[in-house]
């Protein structure tokens, strides 16, 4: 009697410890800055940079599948070596692998089970990876949640962030996306040899300069860059309650004005070249005195210039007599956490610790990548780099990559083509055309 009593007392224990384990797993409502221990806490401590480090539970002998861009490995792998250090009870081991932002949707969405575990993608890519095809793991531990909200930027907060329906059509907003980068937008890079701060404050003093034997570069044929031209008319988006149709926010006769004055200076202009950024990067300092891009390309620009180097938000355009500043797109870039997990806490630890203030000070020191987190927006490395600065400077002048659905990017870089090398600029053509392109972006 008494040996039965037992062995149904240890089950009864056993079973304890496995809900308290998943309990962690789903998050609880953990609002404890530090505390907790492997008994029930989702939040194990909290570092030094106020990052939550989180409960791993049973959770052991794990391998995750990590991506990042290609010229972040190096310094991901230190940083992934950092955070099993910090579970020195733990067994964690890693394949890293290069993976761009912008390519990691379609691989995940692709093949959900052989990609990574913990992955960065653009901000553009949220509302695919998170509320249409619920690709990704939600960020549960609301201690993470709190701690994403005090200390990044309101922004990139809301670009980690869906609007879901449940079934019973009840709206809630949930974080699906872990913010690393607030610097996913550009700026004007130049050569000061060859052009004058006053010189690129305006797009006409720019092509003045360029007109003889030097070139602009500006990419037409990118959506990501051509929307500047109805941005600047004003233009802002949504989507449509189900979130599956772009919508337009828009004043057409402000667009057309604003389509006529970029066409009058770079439609079939030989000193405009458009094409993507290796065009750029590898033609500055020679026959391009200055071009648009982001801090992707900084590097290869700092070594093409040298001295000459230099950076500035976009420049004015004068529309009708007015200059109206160039208004960019600004995005973000995130941590995702593969619904199909083996590991979800040990992959979601990883992704908060990624995200961390210490982890974004060190990609804006060794890469030249703008932190999100607002104390790491302070620090030397993102206050003496002046492409961040460039970039920070634009950034008020820009639309936030937040609900963007796939579908609007090929249009408005076939806006951009047009309005660079189509024949008929008259104000009719490009009224008909701007209809078309704005009716394709809302499919």
């Amino acid at each position: 009697m008494f040996v039965k009593t037992k062995k149904i007392l240890c089950l009864l224990l056993a079973a304890m410890m496995v809900m308290a384990a998943f309990a962690g797993c789903d998050g609880g409502n953990d609002t404890s800055s530090a505390g907790g221990d492997a008994s029930g806490s989702p939040v194990l401590k909290t570092l030094e940079d106020g990052t939550p480090l989180l409960n791993l539970f049973e959770e052991d002998n794990v391998t995750l599948k990590v991506w990042g861009p290609e010229k972040s490995l190096d310094l991901l792998n230190k940083q992934c070596s950092d955070f099993a250090a910090l579970y020195p009870d733990k067994t964690i081991n890693f394949d890293i692998k290069a993976c761009s932002e912008k390519d990691a949707r379609a691989q995940v969405l692709n093949d959900p089970d052989e990609a990574a575990d913990v992955f960065s993608f653009v901000s553009d890519h949220m509302l695919k990876l998170g509320a249409q095809s619920k690709a990704l793991q939600e960020i549960t531990v609301q201690a993470v949640v709190d701690n994403f909200k005090s200390t990044n930027l309101e922004d990139a907060v809301a670009a980690g962030t869906c609007e879901v329906e449940d079934e019973s059509g009840n709206v809630t907003k949930k974080m699906y996306g872990y913010p690393i980068t607030g610097d996913n937008g550009y700026c004007l890079f130049y050569d000061k040899s060859v052009l004058s701060e006053d010189d690129v404050k305006t797009l006409e003093g720019i092509l003045a300069k360029c007109s003889e034997s030097k070139r602009f570069h500006f990419n037409f044929g990118d959506g990501f860059y051509a929307c500047t031209i109805p941005f600047t008319a004003g233009m802002t988006l949504d989507v449509t309650p189900d979130k599956k149709r772009q919508v337009l926010n828009y004043d057409m006769d402000s667009v057309v004005a604003v389509a006529q004055a970029f066409s009058k200076l770079v439609n079939k202009n030989k000193a405009v070249v458009s094409g993507d950024d290796t065009v750029l990067t590898s033609r500055i300092g020679e026959d391009i005195a200055a071009g648009v891009t982001g801090t992707w390309s900084a590097v290869a620009i700092k070594e093409k210039l040298g001295d000459n180097f230099a950076v500035a938000k976009l420049p004015t355009i004068n529309v009708n007599g007015e200059d109206k500043q160039m208004i960019s797109m600004h995005g973000y870039k995130l941590m995702g956490v593969n619904i199909k997990t083996k590991y979800p806490l040990t992959a979601r630890a990883l992704a908060t610790y990624l995200s961390g203030e210490k982890c974004q000070i060190e990609r804006a020191e060794q890469l030249g990548f703008g932190p999100s987190n607002k104390k790491a927006l302070e620090s030397d490395a993102s206050k003496n780099d002046p492409v961040l600065v460039a970039i920070s400077a634009q950034q008020q002048y820009s639309i936030p990559q937040l609900i963007i659905s796939g579908g609007f990017w090929d249009p408005m870089a076939t806006l951009g083509e047009y309005i660079y090398d189509g024949d008929d600029q008259s104000e009719a053509a490009l009224k008909a055309e701007i209809e078309k392109v704005f009716e394709n972006a809302q499919l």
